[in-house]
Protein backbone atom coordinates (compact mmCIF):
# COMPACT_ATOMS: atom_id res chain seq x y z
CA UNK A 1 0.00 0.00 0.00
CA UNK A 2 1.50 3.29 -1.12
CA UNK A 3 0.97 6.33 1.04
CA UNK A 4 1.06 8.77 -1.88
CA UNK A 5 -2.06 7.32 -3.53
CA UNK A 6 -4.51 7.33 -0.65
CA UNK A 7 -6.15 10.62 -1.73
CA UNK A 8 -6.43 9.75 -5.43
CA UNK A 9 -10.13 8.96 -5.05
CA UNK A 10 -10.80 12.61 -4.14
CA UNK A 11 -9.03 13.79 -7.27
CA UNK A 12 -10.92 11.27 -9.46
CA UNK A 13 -14.26 12.43 -8.03
CA UNK A 14 -13.29 16.08 -8.65
CA UNK A 15 -12.29 15.29 -12.24
CA UNK A 16 -15.51 13.35 -12.86
CA UNK A 17 -17.72 16.13 -11.47
CA UNK A 18 -15.88 18.84 -13.40
CA UNK A 19 -16.05 16.68 -16.54
CA UNK A 20 -19.84 16.37 -16.15
CA UNK A 21 -20.04 20.16 -15.83
CA UNK A 22 -17.99 20.60 -19.02
CA UNK A 23 -20.19 18.08 -20.86
CA UNK A 24 -23.33 19.96 -19.84
CA UNK A 25 -21.80 23.27 -20.93
CA UNK A 26 -20.77 21.86 -24.32
CA UNK A 27 -24.15 20.23 -24.89
CA UNK A 28 -26.08 23.46 -24.29
CA UNK A 29 -23.48 25.67 -25.98
CA UNK A 30 -25.76 26.12 -28.97
CA UNK A 31 -28.50 27.73 -26.85
CA UNK A 32 -26.78 31.05 -26.11
CA UNK A 33 -25.96 31.92 -29.74
CA UNK A 34 -29.41 30.75 -30.83
CA UNK A 35 -31.12 32.89 -28.18
CA UNK A 36 -28.98 35.92 -29.00
CA UNK A 37 -29.58 35.51 -32.73
CA UNK A 38 -33.32 35.17 -32.15
CA UNK A 39 -33.42 38.37 -30.07
CA UNK A 40 -31.40 40.32 -32.62
CA UNK A 41 -33.45 39.04 -35.58
CA UNK A 42 -36.67 39.85 -33.74
CA UNK A 43 -35.35 43.35 -32.97
CA UNK A 44 -34.71 43.98 -36.68
CA UNK A 45 -37.99 42.49 -37.92
CA UNK A 46 -40.46 43.60 -35.25
CA UNK A 47 -40.69 47.23 -36.34
CA UNK A 48 -41.06 48.33 -32.72
CA UNK A 49 -38.44 51.06 -32.28
CA UNK A 50 -38.82 51.20 -28.50
CA UNK A 51 -37.62 47.61 -28.06
CA UNK A 52 -34.88 47.65 -30.74
CA UNK A 53 -31.84 48.60 -28.64
CA UNK A 54 -32.85 46.66 -25.50
CA UNK A 55 -33.27 43.47 -27.57
CA UNK A 56 -29.97 43.97 -29.38
CA UNK A 57 -28.30 44.76 -26.04
CA UNK A 58 -29.71 41.66 -24.35
CA UNK A 59 -28.59 39.50 -27.27
CA UNK A 60 -25.08 40.94 -27.12
CA UNK A 61 -24.96 40.56 -23.32
CA UNK A 62 -25.94 36.90 -23.56
CA UNK A 63 -23.14 36.27 -26.03
CA UNK A 64 -20.51 38.13 -23.99
CA UNK A 65 -21.39 36.36 -20.73
CA UNK A 66 -21.52 32.96 -22.44
CA UNK A 67 -18.25 33.55 -24.31
CA UNK A 68 -16.31 34.51 -21.19
CA UNK A 69 -17.84 31.66 -19.21
CA UNK A 70 -16.70 29.12 -21.78
CA UNK A 71 -13.41 30.73 -22.79
CA UNK A 72 -11.79 30.60 -19.36
CA UNK A 73 -12.87 27.12 -18.19
CA UNK A 74 -9.89 25.02 -17.17
CA UNK A 75 -9.34 21.31 -17.69
CA UNK A 76 -9.96 19.45 -14.41
CA UNK A 77 -7.02 17.13 -15.02
CA UNK A 78 -4.17 19.45 -16.06
CA UNK A 79 -5.58 22.91 -15.15
CA UNK A 80 -4.83 24.30 -18.64
CA UNK A 81 -7.54 26.11 -20.62
CA UNK A 82 -9.84 23.47 -22.03
CA UNK A 83 -11.16 25.45 -25.00
CA UNK A 84 -8.54 26.86 -27.37
CA UNK A 85 -8.95 29.89 -29.64
CA UNK A 86 -10.03 27.76 -32.63
CA UNK A 87 -12.99 26.41 -30.70
CA UNK A 88 -13.98 29.97 -29.75
CA UNK A 89 -14.48 30.79 -33.42
CA UNK A 90 -15.95 27.51 -34.62
CA UNK A 91 -18.16 26.71 -31.66
CA UNK A 92 -17.51 25.05 -28.35
CA UNK A 93 -19.38 21.93 -29.46
CA UNK A 94 -16.39 20.91 -31.57
CA UNK A 95 -14.00 20.87 -28.59
CA UNK A 96 -14.46 17.53 -26.87
CA UNK A 97 -10.87 16.77 -25.86
CA UNK A 98 -8.21 18.70 -23.95
CA UNK A 99 -5.34 19.59 -26.28
CA UNK A 100 -2.87 19.58 -23.39
CA UNK A 101 -3.50 16.29 -21.54
CA UNK A 102 -5.95 14.47 -23.81
CA UNK A 103 -8.90 14.28 -21.38
CA UNK A 104 -11.97 13.31 -23.42
CA UNK A 105 -15.40 14.62 -22.48
CA UNK A 106 -17.38 12.08 -24.45
CA UNK A 107 -16.37 8.44 -24.29
CA UNK A 108 -17.75 6.44 -27.21
CA UNK A 109 -20.07 3.58 -26.32
CA UNK A 110 -20.72 0.42 -28.20
CA UNK A 111 -18.57 -2.22 -29.90
CA UNK A 112 -16.03 0.32 -31.20
CA UNK A 113 -15.43 1.88 -27.77
CA UNK A 114 -12.10 1.57 -26.04
CA UNK A 115 -12.03 -0.57 -22.92
CA UNK A 116 -11.40 1.37 -19.76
Amino acid sequence: MEVGHRHDWKRRIYIDLKKKFLVSMVIVSYLAPLTAATLIIYAFTSGNEIWFWPLVGYGALIMVVFFFTMAFIKCPKCEARFFRAKSWFFGFVLATQCKNCGLKLFVPKGPDAETH
